[in-house]
C-alpha cells in the first residue's frame, strides 16, 4: 500500500531550476560562492477530518508553500504533500510547461500521502521575491490539473572588485 511507481523509472523527484544571475560592476566582474544546500521544514497543516470521497480526490493541505528568505547561493529542498482523500488510487503526473519529462504515473493508494521532493536553486534566481509553481495532472475528476506554489524571497550575494585608477593615466 502507499505510494508506489508504475514504471521502473524516477517519477518522485521534482527539479525547479532557472536562469543564471550575472552583475557586473565597475572595471570588475561578480562572481558568487558555490551553491550552499539547505532544507527548509515547513509547518504542516493540521490534518483535516475528510470523509473519503467516491472515487480518487487530492487534497493539498498547503497549496502555497513559503520558503522565506535564503541567499542566492543556496539550493533548497523541500516536500509537497498530497493527499488521497478518496475510495479509489489517485494517479500523479508531474508536468511542466516547456519541459520533456519522461517517466510514469505517481500512485496513491485510498487514504494515503505523497510527499513530493522539491529542490530549487536560488544561483540562478533575480533577487527579490520569487513563486515557483509545480503543476500535476490527476485522475481525480474534480481536479485535473493541481497546483501547488512555492514563494520565496532572494537576497543575492555577491563580490564585487573594483580596481583603482591610476590618476597619472
Amino acid at each position: 500500500m502507499g505510494v508506489r511507481a508504475m514504471t521502473t523509472y524516477q517519477t518522485t523527484s521534482v527539479a525547479v531550476l532557472a536562469s543564471t544571475l550575472l552583475v557586473a560592476a565597475c572595471a570588475g566582474q561578480g562572481t558568487k560562492a558555490p551553491p550552499v544546500q539547505r532544507t527548509v521544514e515547513t509547518a504542516a497543516a493540521p490534518e483535516p477530518e475528510i470523509a473519503p470521497a467516491p472515487g480518487p480526490r487530492v487534497h493539498l493541505p498547503n497549496p502555497v508553500i513559503d520558503l522565506g528568505t535564503h541567499l542566492d547561493t543556496e539550493v533548497l529542498t523541500t516536500e509537497a504533500v498530497i493527499q488521497n482523500v478518496g475510495d479509489a488510487v489517485l494517479e500523479l503526473v508531474y508536468t511542466q510547461p516547456g519541459a520533456n519529462f519522461a517517466g510514469g504515473a505517481t500512485l496513491v493508494e485510498p487514504g494515503e500521502t505523497y510527499r513530493a521532493p522539491v529542490a530549487v536553486d536560488l544561483n540562478r534566481r533575480p533577487g527579490g521575491p520569487n513563486e515557483v509553481k509545480l503543476r500535476w495532472h490527476t485522475n481525480d475528476p474534480e481536479n485535473r490539473l493541481m497546483v501547488i506554489t512555492l514563494r520565496f524571497h532572494v537576497r543575492p550575494v555577491v563580490d564585487i572588485t573594483v580596481t583603482p585608477l591610476d590618476p597619472g593615466r
